[in-house]
């Protein structure tokens, strides 16, 4: 079967095309970036598309030629602009999918969301519910498959939730009731190859893992899956959250969509999911095991722990700088630069021309801009301050409180952060799932 896939690129895409090929089917590589697919899938047929553009129906029907199925994975979780739920989710598949009718003998599997029904608040949520309301009329064999919460190690929203479940505090909002129904990445592309092997489509099927729990046993039994002994949740005031969501005070679970959305819940009956992949689906306990764990391990830890030495060691810096212009006495401040040879105004020029610095440096660093240079000019200074104070203080080698010793480790601390916090982007980086 010749499959054009969408999203091809994508979380959830990229592993259908996977699935097709280990099953002899010939997958049609369809996304922004076709040169992209074609590294990772060499030899594999190409379309570029992109919903954002206008593409008409007869546009599309040229582009189908040869086409025996189609499956949608595409959509994005926030906007960047207005209108784009609409473009993505909306105006741009249902010109595919009139194409499509207009062909006529031709399978559709559209990846939709769990909650893209009559209750649907979110623009997210009903921008998919008014897609999947005209696929639902057209006189073809379709599927609309509706996943809860999809999990895989690579997944933003799993990196998020493996990133929560490692963290010291696992902070959700009231204790983490909301109701979720996670299922693994894997049993939703069978799900999709499933699809596609029912002549007359299976209609409409919620995607879901084989138990609906609250989130934060979900983040618990994540935590568990990667070797934690034991967790501590915080309850959240969802007052305070949602005040937060509000003004956009933190991402992640914390974005008011998405709060409402977790809010809801995302539970369904998983009998009839069950019955399209022929076994019931992977439980949260069985998501990670072997090298797979160990792997998400770091990269949560790696999460959280990157952003909070970065602000540590910008706090230092600005700390550093604003209590040597103004907090420690001058007197003793210039006592110490006569000793290394600056007296008089050149002192005084230097001592402030160094706090300014500092409180560059560590503003530098909370800058995605400036960041790299930063770390670099930050390790130039300590190399040259180090050899100062060796030569014109050295006892304050053997000071107790370890003035000059305790550079070694945030030396080494910014190394680590130079080479982890700049790192380019993964090429191909896609907003599609």
């Amino acid at each position: 079967m010749r499959v054009l896939v969408l999203g091809a690129g994508g979380f959830i895409g990229s592993a259908i095309v996977d699935r097709l090929i280990e099953s002899g089917h010939c997958p049609v590589l369809g996304g922004r970036d076709p040169k992209v697919l074609s590294a990772r899938w060499p030899g594999w047929p190409t379309l570029a598309f992109d919903f954002e553009r206008e593409c008409s129906v007869a546009e599309w029907v040229q582009r189908l030629e040869g086409v025996d199925a189609v499956v949608t994975a595409v959509g994005i979780i926030r906007e960047r602009h207005a209108d784009e739920f609409v473009a993505v989710h909306e105006r741009g598949p249902r010109a595919l999918y009139a194409a499509c009718a207009q062909k006529g003998g031709m399978a559709i599997v559209h990846i939709s969301a769990l909650g893209a029904d009559a209750e649907a608040a979110s623009a997210y949520h009903r921008t998919k519910r008014d897609l999947d309301a005209y696929l639902s009329t057209l006189p073809l064999p379709w599927t609309i498959l509706q996943p809860s919460l999809v999990f895989g190690p690579e997944g933003a929203s799993s990196q998020l939730f493996l990133m929560l479940a490692t963290s010291p505090l696992i902070v959700l909002p009231a204790g983490g009731p909301q109701p979720v129904q996670p299922v693994h990445r894997d049993d939703v592309v069978s799900a999709v190859l499933g699809a596609l092997s029912q002549p007359r489509g299976c209609g409409r099927l919620a995607v879901v893992g084989g138990r609906c729990m609250p989130m934060a046993e979900y983040l618990l039994t994540l935590r568990r899956g990667m070797g934690y002994r034991r967790g501590w949740v915080w309850r959240a005031p969802v007052a305070l959250v949602r005040i937060g969501s509000r003004l956009g005070i933190g991402g992640g679970v914390a974005d008011r969509d998405t709060l409402a959305m977790l809010e809801r819940g995302s539970c369904a009956d998983a009998g009839p999911m069950a019955r399209l992949i022929g076994r019931t689906p992977r439980a949260p306990d069985a998501f990670l095991d072997g090298k797979d764990a160990a792997q998400a391990r770091r990269a949560a830890v790696l999460g959280w722990a990157i952003p909070f030495a970065r602000w540590t060691l910008a706090a230092l810096w600005i700390a550093t700088g604003i209590v040597s212009a103004w907090f420690y006495p001058r007197e003793e401040s210039l006592a110490l630069l006569a000793r290394t040879g600056l007296t008089g105004g050149v002192a005084v020029g230097a001592l402030y021309g160094a706090s300014v610095l500092d409180l560059a440096l560590g503003f530098g660093v909370l800058w995605k801009v400036t960041r790299g240079a930063s770390y670099v000019a930050q390790l130039a200074l300590m190399l040259g301050y180090t050899a100062i104070i060796s030569v014109c203080l050295p006892e304050y080698w053997l000071h107790p409180y370890g003035p000059v010793t305790k550079n070694l480790p945030i030396f080494a601390l910014t190394v680590l952060l130079w080479q982890l916090d700049t790192r380019p982007a993964k090429p191909g980086a896609t907003r599609q799932q």
